[in-house]
């Protein structure tokens, strides 16, 4: 078919007036026939209608759906009241260390515990100009060469949710809902993390009708029309393994972030990596980082740029087998190999001349010879207080390029745990 390049034609979607190369095309009984309508408002037609398709699965598809879940919370992490001498409001409450801040604890209803001078204190409210309740902490920050402690002043609410909640958007969701729209109430069960659409939703049907049952704040959470700017059906897709999801569009999966979590999936989910690591048959990820784009959040509140990490999750907490955000650190290659059994190869050989036991210790390519003893017991234990001199000078010569949490896990390291 012969077109002038100055020919054109209406599209009857959009109205414009536009190159007939640019008018959709089509061959009918072996005719060539052009429509109406451009090749923009075409595709634009193909894209709406695939994503109203993806939206009719998503709704149809509970595992797609957003449930209110709480955290697991760690036993070491947890403040004895009893020795504290902070007086429980309530039965169930429990106070959760904040491992990024210092010396902090923040409890299921929202109150801050400090310790200094070798006492425990209720941490001093503020209330910012929204009515939240606020507090002053001490946060573990990298300045660009140390870690180092810088004030902060940040939200009860967000602590909470933090140690308590399962928060499936994390970047997205900066507003936070409490029960009867009473600000001083910050129980756990009573706050909601939400994004400004959803938010703005619960706001006004709340003056509407009094109403903010869980039941509707879940059902707002899951509506289509209050998701964030760029949202599609897809980013909740669970294709990883049948539970990760991306959770953005914006995923680069080149990215050390993605690749990071990538791999964390697989260790936990993939039984082809189960074959060939066992060692982490019984290992799972956290509800909330199976979106990836929470764990980006956090990846990237962590990383320090131009330098090489490992995603480790065992020196916060010893024998523990779930990555999440209260568990992992990002560290050295080396720090994580001297803290796993796995990462350190020892040798007790009987010699046959002197009849002694010969220790040595191998990592990371080279080998050190322990001593000789007496006993094979008596090498067990030089092979453990050299593992355990060897994570204590790592540790004090590092002090300040680690977070606090690190370090301090290091030092309590126990050698004899199995891990």
């Amino acid at each position: 078919m012969n077109q002038s390049n100055n020919e054109t034609k209406l599209c009857k979607k959009c109205g414009k007036q536009v190159p007939l190369n640019r008018i959709r095309g089509r061959v009918n009984k072996g005719m060539w026939r052009q429509s109406d309508i451009c090749k923009d408002c075409y595709n634009a037609h193909i894209r709406q209608k695939r994503r109203e398709s993806n939206i009719r699965k998503f709704m149809a598809d509970d595992s797609m759906k957003i449930q209110i879940h709480y955290k697991e919370i760690y036993p070491s992490y947890i403040l004895v009241v009893e020795q504290s001498g902070i007086e429980p409001i309530a039965e169930d409450e429990v106070f959760v260390q904040l491992l990024d801040h210092k010396d902090s604890w923040i409890s299921n209803y929202g109150r801050a515990v400090s310790f200094y001078n070798g006492k425990y204190f209720l941490t001093r409210k503020k209330i910012n100009k929204d009515g939240e309740i606020c507090y002053q902490l001490n946060r573990n920050v990298f300045d660009g060469r140390n870690w180092v402690w810088k004030k902060q002043v940040i939200e009860a609410w967000k602590l909470v949710v933090k140690e308590f909640t399962v928060n499936y958007d994390i970047s997205n969701n900066i507003c936070c809902w409490h029960k009867g729209n009473n600000k001083n109430d910050t129980y756990y069960r009573h706050i909601y993390p939400l994004n400004q659409y959803q938010y703005d939703a619960v706001s006004r049907h709340y003056e509407e009708t009094g109403d903010d049952s869980e039941a509707y704040i879940l059902d707002t959470m899951n509506g289509i029309d209050y998701r964030p700017d760029g949202w599609e059906p897809s980013h909740m897709k669970k294709s990883f393994f049948g539970i990760g999801y991306l959770g953005c569009g914006d995923c680069d999966r080149q990215s050390e972030a993605y690749r990071k979590w990538a791999n964390m999936m697989q260790r936990c989910y993939s039984e082809v990596t189960h074959k060939i690591k066992p060692y982490y048959k019984n290992c799972r990820v956290s509800e909330e980082w199976w979106n990836f784009a929470n764990f980006r959040e956090w990846y990237r509140e962590n990383i320090i740029e131009g330098r090489k990490f490992d995603l480790d999750k065992d020196i916060l907490v010893q024998g523990n087998n779930v990555y999440s955000p209260n568990t992992c650190s990002l560290v050295t290659h080396y720090a994580n190999t001297i803290f796993q059994r796995r990462g350190i190869e020892t040798n007790i050989s009987q010699n046959n001349a002197s009849g002694k036991y010969d220790a040595s210790i191998y990592i990371l390519g080279k080998t050190k010879e322990i001593g000789s003893f007496d006993s094979r017991d008596e090498a067990e234990k030089a092979l453990l207080l050299h593992r355990k001199e060897l994570i204590d000078r790592f540790a004090k010569r590092n002090r300040s390029k680690v977070p606090y949490k690190v370090y301090e896990a290091m030092m309590n390291w126990n050698t004899e745990m199995a891990n």
